[in-house]
This record gives structure tokens, C-alpha cells and sequence, in this order.
């Protein structure tokens, strides 16, 4: 949704700008605040933290890639997917 704000304020007119910024504005806090919430969760849990660790722990992988790939897991585990077979040698 950010990035479609981005665009529509590229080739919007004049008197609605102001509005699209505000919205930006407004939808760049919340990201930063789920960012954080998600961090908060992550590192809260020492299970999650573990995994977490040990993914930072590859060259290359940082914070982004790690959350991503734990969001992901978490979210096919919970769903009971063929994608969560494949999770399943990684999460034990």
C-alpha cells in the first residue's frame, strides 16, 4: 500500500497531494510500529530468539531476512501446509 501511495502521489493532482503525504506519513508510523511490536515479540520469546540467533548467524542473513523467514515459517506451520513439511527438518 506504501508503494502504491508513492505512485498515485507521482501523478496526482495538485489539490490532493497534501492528502496522499498525510497518508504516507500515517502508514509509514504504522509500519515502524508493527516493525517494532513484531521485534519485541520475537526477541521476547527465547524459543524465537534462539531461531532467530542462529539464522543471523549466516553470512548475509540480517534482521529483515531472519523475520521474514520466522514470519513465513510461522505462518505455514500454523496452517498445516505442504510448506510447513518442508520447514520441518529446520524447526526441530
Amino acid at each position: 500500500m506504501r508503494t502504491a501511495e508513492s505512485n498515485r502521489l507521482a501523478h496526482a493532482l495538485e489539490r490532493v497531494r497534501r492528502e496522499i503525504r498525510e497518508h504516507m506519513r500515517y502508514l509509514d508510523k504504522r509500519i515502524r510500529e508493527l516493525d517494532r511490536e513484531l521485534h519485541d515479540r520475537l526477541r521476547g520469546s527465547p524459543l524465537w530468539r534462539d531461531k532467530d540467533d542462529l539464522l543471523r548467524s549466516i553470512p548475509g542473513v540480517g534482521p529483515v531476512l531472519s523475520t521474514t523467514l520466522l514470519a513465513m515459517y510461522q505462518s505455514s506451520a500454523r496452517c498445516g501446509t505442504s510448506r510447513s513439511r518442508r520447514w520441518s527438518a529446520w524447526r526441530r
